[in-house]
C-alpha cells in the first residue's frame, strides 16, 4: 500500500497494527479487481453517541473508478463504479466546517448519486478536509452533461 494512504490513516486515527494490516489486505484485492491503479483512499467516519470515534466504509479512487468496501469494518463486500462523467446529483453537509479547514468539532456528510448508484460517507475533524478533497478531485469534475 502506499505511504501516503498509510500517512492518511494515521492522520484519521486509524494506528493499530491489526486496523492497518487489514485495511492493507483490502487495498491489495482491491488493487486485483480495478482496472486502474488508485491515486486516493478515504475512510468513513463519526463520532457515535459516547463520544468515541467509529470507522464506516473504505473506498479507493482512480481517476476513472471508485472501488467501495460499504460496510468496511464489519464486511468485506467491494462494489466498482465508474466515474467517467457519471455523477448525477452531490449533497453536501456541514457543520463547523468551511470547505478550508477543519477543526475538532467539524463534520462533513456526502452524498452522492453516481449512475444508479449511492454512495454517502461521513466524516469528522481533519477527516473533513479528505472528504472535500475527494469531492472536489472525483465528482465536480464528473457530473454528467
Amino acid at each position: 500500500m502506499k505511504i501516503e494512504f498509510v500517512n492518511y490513516l494515521n492522520e484519521i486515527g486509524i494506528t493499530t497494527e491489526v486496523l492497518i494490516n487489514k485495511i492493507k489486505d483490502l487495498y491489495e484485492t482491491s488493487c486485483k479487481i480495478s482496472p486502474e491503479d488508485f491515486d486516493d483512499i478515504f475512510v468513513g467516519d463519526f463520532v457515535n453517541k459516547n463520544n468515541m470515534r467509529e470507522y464506516l466504509g473504505i473506498s479507493f479512487f482512480s481517476e476513472n473508478y471508485l472501488l467501495s468496501i460499504p460496510n468496511f469494518p464489519a464486511e468485506e463486500s467491494f462494489v466498482i463504479i465508474s466515474l467517467n462523467k457519471k455523477i448525477n446529483r452531490v449533497r453536501i453537509t456541514n457543520k463547523d466546517f468551511n470547505l478550508d479547514i477543519a477543526s475538532e468539532t467539524s463534520r462533513m456528510n456526502v452524498y452522492a448519486q453516481i449512475s444508479m448508484n449511492i454512495w454517502e460517507r461521513k466524516a469528522t475533524g481533519k477527516n473533513c478536509e479528505y472528504l472535500n478533497k475527494i469531492v472536489g478531485k472525483y465528482f465536480i469534475l464528473n457530473f454528467a452533461i
